[in-house]
């Protein structure tokens, strides 16, 4: 007799989905939930057809009544292939739908990604889904109009999540690795590409969402509305130290209970930071004329 270990994603999709189609075409179909606002939503990514050859097919319950079937399925928009056939990406068409938040409706939208990789006997499947959607406006800050806009980050339906830093999640080396929440821009016309690359890094127009936000070298404690409609800024009160190092110029991050700082050090001028307790996140030197040994 073999005994079968259920994971925990596996009976929360047993919980949230209570009919699934009569057949699936992949041998591994991939079945998974999505939490979007309020809600978690049963998904199975599958085979059109057998003579299919990537998974093509997304099943999503859009009305979230638990039914897979009475929904239409989602046929991929475009497949990506490399050389040897072994990695496989499909991109599904956008998908609109109403969710709710905190009892507040908000018209809603998310691309989904489905990818696998074959290597002799090994065969990977992922699926992934990113908002197609976006709050933006202005607010005023010293008596000049800046335009804003926040992103669900963490493509959960929401655009009030903070940035935290779990005690229970690090790397296989002890390091810490925080959980992203949502992303604030300011003057969005002027980021760049690049922006996003350094996934640690917050920049003067790039922000991760935090207690206290420094903006134009003032802090202010900012808070966003769960459907991503109101934003509300108030001039920060908290008193302020210094940090500086023998290393300079340098970059780091730090994060504490009041946000995620990254900051450049000069030698000549220590950066200004809000008092409390930080945990150093990441650490970079600058090094000039440097020579391989």
């Amino acid at each position: 007799m073999e005994d079968k270990v259920e994971h925990s994603s596996e009976n929360n999709f047993k919980k949230i989905v209570k009919k699934e189609p009569a057949k699936y075409f992949a041998k591994h179909p991939l079945r998974g939930v999505a939490r979007l606002g309020s809600k978690q939503y049963g998904l199975v990514v599958d085979q059109k057809d057998e003579k299919s050859k990537t998974y093509d097919r997304l099943y999503f319950d859009l009305n979230g009544n638990g039914d897979l079937t009475d929904d239409t399925p989602i046929d991929v928009a475009d497949d990506q292939k490399d050389a040897a056939g072994r990695n496989v990406s499909s991109q599904f068409p956008r998908v609109d739908l109403t969710i709710d938040v905190d009892g507040k409706k908000l018209d809603y939208s998310f691309f989904f990604n489905a990818g696998s990789q074959h290597w002799g006997k090994n065969h990977w499947i992922s699926a992934s889904l990113s908002p197609a959607v976006y709050g933006r406006g202005e607010i005023t800050l010293d008596g000049q109009s800046r335009k804003i806009a926040v992103l669900d980050f963490n493509s959960n339906g929401r655009f009030d999540d903070r940035i935290t830093l779990p005690k229970n999640i690090h790397d296989e080396e002890g390091g810490l690795y925080p959980q992203f929440g949502d992303v604030l821009l300011i003057d969005p016309q002027k980021v760049s590409p690049s922006d996003f690359q350094r996934y640690y890094e917050s920049n003067e127009h790039r922000k991760f969402l935090s207690k206290l936000l420094n903006i134009a070298g003032k802090y202010y404690e900012v808070k966003v509305s769960p459907v991503g409609d109101r934003l509300t800024w108030t001039p920060s009160v908290v008193s302020f130290g210094k940090i500086s190092s023998p290393h300079a110029p340098c970059s780091m991050t730090l994060m504490g209970e009041n946000g995620f700082l990254s900051l450049k050090l000069e030698k000549s001028e220590p950066a200004e930071v809000p008092a409390g307790q930080w945990r150093l996140l990441s650490y970079e030197l600058q090094v000039k004329d440097w020579k391989k040994p």
